[in-house]
């Protein structure tokens, strides 16, 4: 995720618990962030997520991890497998 906000935000590097808005950070990039992560995880995130509730690569992770696992809990184990392989 840190490569990420270096990648989009062009500042590195990127610590976990660096602040997203003391790095630069805007709504702008705020959506190339959310894009980026989007195409690679398995689980919904917003912009909201990132500049309201987390704010950090840490608090970013950790929002992920919550709704990943949320997400399997609700799946048969079998979708979940697939899921997880991808």
């Amino acid at each position: 995720m840190a490569g990420v906000w270096q990648e989009v935000m062009g500042v590195a590097p990127v610590g976990a618990h660096d602040n997203f808005f003391d790095l630069g950070g805007h709504s702008l990039l705020a959506a190339q962030v959310v894009a980026r992560l989007q195409a690679v995880l398995p689980v919904t995130l917003t912009v909201t997520d990132l500049l309201a509730e987390t704010q950090t690569v840490a608090g970013t992770a950790a929002t992920v991890e919550r709704r990943l696992h949320e997400k399997l809990a609700a799946m048969s184990d079998d979708d979940a497998a697939r899921l997880l392989s991808e």
